[in-house]
């Protein structure tokens, strides 16, 4: 996937909240462009431990450089984005463009509770599928993955 455009923010109140959005950035959450106007952009950062405080970190103090964050789409799926943040000076202050994708190491790799979410089981299900070889995934660092793909097909044969 090519480099996208993916929203201008201001801060408000210390926070960077979204003044526009591309249309490919508001599908890859699972939104339109015009429901993520106004909000702010860390609402679709993952908040596990250390992530959400280095995205902040990333914004607020070292705009001009480069970082691989996890966003969460509408339905709940986690994604890995590199982006680059680029502060431009206008005559009401800063605001920031967002240039990024998804991340190609975990595009499409989804969590066991990712699959859970999706397949509406309990976690514990999903670990008793994967022990078993019933539902494939692969291994990366942070454990292991499910291919989007692949859960669809394990789904589908019920």
């Amino acid at each position: 996937m090519n480099q996208l455009y993916a929203g201008i923010t201001t801060f408000a109140d210390g926070r960077p909240v979204y003044r526009a959005v591309s249309p490919s950035f508001a599908r890859m959450l699972g939104y339109e462009p015009e429901e993520l106007v106004g909000t702010p952009a860390e609402t679709h950062v993952d908040e596990t431990p250390g992530v959400l405080d280095g995205w902040r970190a990333d914004v607020l103090r070292d705009r001009h450089q480069s970082a691989v964050t996890t966003l969460i789409h509408r339905n709940g799926t986690r994604f890995a984005y590199a982006y680059e943040v680029i502060e431009i000076h206008s005559g009401d202050g800063p605001i920031y463009l967002f240039i990024g994708k998804p991340h190609e190491s975990h595009e499409g790799l989804l969590t066991k509770h990712d699959v859970a979410r999706i397949a509406q089981v309990s976690v514990r299900t999903v670990e008793r599928w994967l022990a078993s070889g019933a539902l494939p995934a692969v291994r990366i660092p942070a454990g292991r993955r499910v291919r989007l793909a692949e859960l669809e097909v394990f789904l589908a044969r019920g």
